[in-house]
């Protein structure tokens, strides 16, 4: 399976996408939607840290690697 997936594993992490990040899309997105609605990114991070069971250190982390933009 790697094998097919090669190159594509090569291309995300010279942009610096980690190959676990496709499970953190959906915690980005809500976190985004939270803060639309005027939400602190305190309780943000306090309600999708629980959500999705990870330390509001790991949501801050996640949420740092995912809203930079992709290198180029």
């Amino acid at each position: 399976m790697l094998f097919l997936i090669r190159d594509l594993a090569k291309s995300m992490s010279e942009v610096g996408v980690k190959m676990d990040d496709y499970r953190y899309i959906g915690l980005c997105q809500e976190f985004n939607e939270l803060i639309a609605k005027g939400e602190k990114r305190e309780y943000a991070r306090a309600i999708l840290s629980e959500k999705y069971s990870v330390s509001e250190s790991t949501v801050f982390r996640i949420i740092s690697r995912l809203s930079q933009p992709i290198k180029t």
